[in-house]
């Protein structure tokens, strides 16, 4: 037990260890929490394809806008995302969707790893006119599937090939800016677990003859792994602003599992797909205060048309954070995480 601890303290010791960053190009704040709140704009859109050609769009309606809070210091990064009941605006013609997100990462000079965690139930099809032209003729609403769940375990890796000049920690968690204009090559792995599942079918009657060979399918179960290569680039202008941009495609592999009404499953076979990273967003930076708008996306897509499906989860956020001092802990500093670390 001491051994295991004493190794996890050296570790995260020596991740916690500052590059010599050139400070013309890059301002630090680490040493202060940097805490912030957010509302946003986030979605799930699936898409499965039919063997005819077809493809049935599943999307949630998530309202506008969720909250959220991000927290970091030092390495540790975390964020919290959910709806505030009323404070959260539905289009009542797509359902309502309840959803619930949370990440926790560990940002370096060179390297970062990330984990998040999303859940949604309520879903709606955004594409009715695929097998009922007249739908909207018809009805008022989307056809809705209220019972309709998703869990989505993510994370990835990346290394970085430029720590001197460039900020990874000002692109994903702002306890950084990025005071001149940089870049970096990055290199990366990505797993993601995948599933979504629901009582009934989730194809409607009215779909049941264009999405024939689906009928019967209840739900997918993915586990998936890619090789990530990409490139991120900030923009540095007037005297506090910065614009950056990131995106890291990917080959990956993909396996799981089709569940149907039944209760019977049938597996699918392991197919290459694509994963893909996407990053945007415009900072502000003061000595305390600092705030921005991010828009990012994660993608797995598998290109040849069969059963399995395309997820996609989008966000679009503006936050606000102000910088907090923070105590010193002997304890805490074993994990390079004091004030005084």
């Amino acid at each position: 037990m001491k051994l295991s601890l004493l190794c996890a303290t050296f570790l995260l010791g020596c991740l916690s260890l500052k590059a010599q960053q050139d400070t013309t190009y890059i301002r630090d704040f680490r040493d202060y929490g940097n805490l912030s709140f957010a509302m946003e704009a986030k979605a799930n859109n699936i898409t499965i394809f039919g063997r005819r050609g077809g493809a049935l769009r599943l999307s949630s309606n998530n309202g506008l806008p969720t909250y959220g809070v991000m927290f970091s210091y030092k390495w540790l990064n975390v964020w919290a995302t959910t709806k505030l009941g009323p404070l959260t605006y539905s289009n009542e013609q797509k359902g309502s969707t309840n959803n619930l997100g949370l990440a926790v990462g560990y940002t370096g000079d060179h390297w970062w790893a990330r984990i998040f965690y999303e859940q949604y139930r309520g879903y709606h099809i955004a594409n009715p006119e695929s097998f009922a032209p007249n739908w909207f003729a018809e009805n008022d609403n989307y056809p809705l599937i209220p019972d309709l769940r998703s869990r989505t375990l993510y994370g990835n890796v990346y290394y970085g090939f430029n720590e001197k000049t460039y900020s990874h920690r000002a692109m994903l968690w702002q306890s950084q800016e990025q005071r001149r204009s940089a870049g970096s090559w990055l290199m990366g792995v990505s797993l993601g677990y995948d599933h979504i599942f629901s009582d009934t079918s989730i194809v409607p009657v009215e779909g049941v003859i264009d999405y024939y060979e689906i009928r019967n399918v209840s739900g997918y179960e993915t586990v998936n792994g890619a090789i990530n290569v990409g490139y991120t680039y900030s923009w540095a202008f007037w005297d506090r602003w910065s614009f950056g941009l990131m995106f890291a495609p990917g080959i990956a592999g993909t396996y799981g599992v089709v569940e149907e009404v039944n209760g019977t499953n049938r597996g699918i076979d392991f197919e290459l797909a694509a994963m893909a990273e996407g990053r945007a967003i415009l900072s502000y930076h003061h000595d305390r205060w600092y705030g921005g708008i991010a828009a990012n996306a994660y993608m797995l897509t598998k290109p040849v048309r069969g059963d399995f499906y395309n997820n996609l989860h989008t966000y679009i956020r503006f936050n606000i954070g102000y910088r907090i001092n923070m105590p010193k802990s002997k304890f805490l500093g074993r994990f390079g995480l004091s004030s005084d670390s």
